[in-house]
């Protein structure tokens, strides 16, 4: 989707030989980076036998195509950089002070590996208190897989330090190819997305209890607030914050999925029944359904559709499509999770006395149901009426008989179409097989 004329960001990663497992982690890194498009100097890969490691990181320091230098910061990292005035060790590619002052600061971003004992990233003193990527959560899930008790108050610090971070991605001003700019947005908050996603995994699946419930719910409503202007913010259209929406969008979708296809329907069900507090600088409900987490993106289906000719359907759902390869479910099992999360939407929006201003889940992806055939699995498998009775929690309701009635019922005015397709919402489900055994 990116345009054929631009280059592949290069970067320099800067590291601490700290032991074979953490060295192993950066390989593993600039090798996830590679994959990603990004082309990555690494000295494991580039620093050739007689030459100074010294020389080689002043060199991609000066390089005027490096686009960005990684800092790996760990503990080792920090404390040798912390102690010297200058040079490099032959034990380690570390950036020094002395080299650091030598060059634009902008070029630098902190990848923070660690944290102190009290819950402190750790960063070399010389950087100061800019924005950092933080991937200290590893340990924080290693720790949630091996049961260790008190992990919460560390897991609310690491969520907490993300949405603190994540105020760094706003857009701000005015730009000639704003839709450019807030795809490359996109681009760039997926290493920080697919983190808090492969938390939100771990902590799902081995605790599935009111504390993983409670910090789970506080973390998605505090998202709301980056859809929307914060009270400082001038200069801006609705387009501004298409970055956070897709951001949140995908995010929720992708947990949901997940939740869905480990057959984790307590946590699925919690989340669609829950209400999001969102106190809104425009006034309106002070909570929200979990279709709050949806919403249009105008930047990617008219903006960017329109400027590049690229005559799609939709380029959200495009976008979604490609970006979920590699993601812990697939593409046919996140449009499973956005047809409960339409159909949800649809029966608690018949339920409510009155539903005028409420947002609508629109399931994006299923524009490309046709190329799938018969019921998704969790309605498959809802053939055996002990399984329905499980399943049944994801939608609200207490019967197959009152789930017909509302698909029965549903106006054909909220069907979802694309172009001349309709969605087939009884083939979608095997709504005739649904709990027809034991």
């Amino acid at each position: 989707m990116a345009e054929a004329s631009a280059q592949p960001p290069r970067c320099f990663i800067s590291y601490s030989w700290t032991n074979p497992d953490h060295e192993e982690w950066v390989l593993q890194l600039g090798t996830e980076l590679r994959q990603s498009g990004i082309d990555v100097v690494l000295d494991k890969w580039d620093l050739r036998e007689g030459q100074d490691p010294h020389v080689f990181m002043e060199a991609m320091i000066t390089d005027d195509t490096i686009t960005k230098v990684l800092l790996v910061c760990d503990a080792k990292y920090v404390e040798r950089a912390n102690e010297r005035s200058g040079g490099v060790g032959i034990e380690s590619q570390i950036i020094s002070p002395k080299v650091y002052a030598s060059a634009k600061q902008t070029k630098f971003v902190a990848v923070v590996r660690e944290r102190d004992a009290d819950g402190r990233a750790l960063l070399p003193a010389y950087y100061g208190s800019r924005i950092y990527i933080d991937l200290s959560a590893d340990d924080l899930m290693d720790g949630l897989k091996a049961g260790r008790p008190n992990l919460k108050g560390a897991a609310e610090d690491y969520l907490a330090s993300v949405l603190e971070g994540l105020a760094a991605f706003r857009i701000q001003g005015q730009h000639e190819l704003l839709d450019e700019v807030i795809f490359q947005s996109i681009e760039s908050l997926t290493p920080c997305e697919n983190q808090i996603l492969a938390l939100l995994t771990t902590l799902s699946s081995y605790r599935s209890d009111e504390d993983a419930f409670h910090m789970t719910d506080r973390f998605f409503e505090a998202l709301l607030a980056f859809n929307e202007a914060p009270e400082s913010a001038r200069d801006y259209t609705e387009w501004h914050f298409d970055n956070f929406k897709f951001f949140s969008h995908e995010l929720f979708l992708s947990f949901v999925a997940f939740l869905v296809r480990r057959e984790n329907f307590e946590f699925a069900a919690h989340l669609l029944s829950n209400r999001y507090y969102h106190p809104s600088r425009h006034g309106g409900p002070k909570s929200a359904s979990f279709a709050h987490f949806w919403a249009g993106m105008p930047s990617l289906n008219g903006g960017r559709n329109k400027r590049l000719e690229l005559r799609r359907v939709s380029v959200h759902a495009d976008l979604l499509k490609e970006r979920c390869v590699g993601k812990p479910f697939s593409f046919e099992q996140m449009m499973q999770a956005d047809f409960i999360l339409y159909l949800r939407d649809q029966i608690d929006r018949a339920r409510a006395k009155n539903d005028g201003g409420r947002r609508m889940w629109w399931p994006t992806t299923l524009l490309y149901r046709h190329d799938y055939d018969g019921a998704f699995e969790v309605f498959a498998r809802s053939e055996s009426s002990a399984y329905f009775d499980r399943a049944k929690m994801l939608l609200g309701v207490q019967s197959k008989g009152e789930l017909e009635r509302f698909i029965t019922d549903l106006p054909e005015s909220r069907l979802p179409r694309w172009d001349y397709t309709t969605l087939d919402i009884p083939a979608a489900f095997g709504l005739e097989l649904l709990a027809s055994r034991p």
